[in-house]
């Protein structure tokens, strides 16, 4: 029973992201240290969660602050836009990773 819960949950998100797809996913090209990308993927909690953000912007290099609101601000403007999902490319790397900004985990 539980996996054929878990199988559902995946395919109909994956039918969300494939919506997504077809309509456009907007892409952002970041500038972060590997640390603060992989904390920036792992949840869309730090959009609107203070503590969260407070987090990330403390393991920012302090030259990048203001770099950090405008990127914080870039991903909530898509959001409020409507989009369910925002590519996020970190350019030191050369890593993508889609982020669901419609369910917050």
């Amino acid at each position: 029973m539980f996996r054929l819960i878990i199988s559902t949950i995946a395919y109909e998100r994956g039918a969300h992201l494939k919506a997504a797809i077809t309509n456009g996913v907007p892409m952002l090209a970041i500038d972060v240290p590997s640390v603060v990308f992989d904390t920036l993927v792992r949840s869309s909690n730090w959009i609107h969660d203070e503590d969260v953000w407070k987090t990330i912007v403390a393991s920012m290099p302090a030259l990048q602050t203001a770099y950090a609101f405008q990127l914080r601000e870039a991903v909530a403007k898509r959001k409020a836009e409507g989009h369910p999902f925002v590519i996020l490319y970190a350019t030191r790397e050369e890593r993508i990773q889609v982020l669901s900004l419609s369910h917050v985990s």
